[in-house]
């Protein structure tokens, strides 16, 4: 996560969860186990869907009205290991396991 408060993929993580065929995500929030999860939707149109930029070889979501929402901290620009959900098809992070 970024300082601005937004959310950026590397281009591992965009090859490893073939993020590149989607444009649109749903950010969701568990509050009891403190997960986030990016699901990639095909259409816009889906509810809570918004826009995955990729450019040059990084993905970004802005999210800020999200993190916000759930006062999950962002200031110091945390980085956390990204992991595929296979039953809540998405990519998932843990707020309480930042990389060193």
């Amino acid at each position: 996560m970024r300082r601005s408060g937004i959310i950026g993929v590397n281009n591992g993580a965009i090859q490893r969860f073939a993020l590149s065929r989607f444009q649109h995500v749903v950010l969701f929030y568990d509050r009891d186990t403190h997960r986030v999860g990016i699901q990639p939707v095909k259409n816009g149109d889906t509810p809570g869907a918004v826009t995955l930029r990729i450019k040059q070889g990084n993905a970004s979501v802005s999210a800020r009205s999200f993190l916000d929402c759930y006062e999950v901290p962002y200031a110091n620009g945390p980085k956390y290991a990204a992991v595929w959900d296979d039953v809540e098809h998405m990519v998932v992070f843990d707020l309480k396991k930042p990389k060193e």
